[in-house]
């Protein structure tokens, strides 16, 4: 799976964790809490990423990848070969 594909994914799960999502552009470099996600939001992305892509996210690469923003999920994600 290359980078657009996979953001391409986290982004589709953005929007379905998060109506307030659906008819934004969503800019992968920004904190999805910034772009309209609380904090449930935040944390039902994260759960619906790990189910998506069969990985664990603990909370410390959480808040030291800034896996808040969907280009640092992405980089996340490749680098554990998804």
């Amino acid at each position: 799976m290359n980078q657009q594909e996979i953001e391409g994914r986290l982004k589709e799960i953005a929007v379905k964790v998060c109506d307030k999502l659906e008819d934004v552009e969503i800019d992968t470099a920004l904190e999805l809490a910034k772009q309209g996600m609380d904090s449930l939001d935040v944390l039902d992305y994260v759960f619906a990423v790990e189910t998506e892509f069969s990985i664990s996210v603990d909370n410390d690469s959480f808040d030291d990848a800034g896996l808040g923003k969907i280009s640092s999920m992405t980089e996340f994600l490749m680098s554990r070969g998804v």
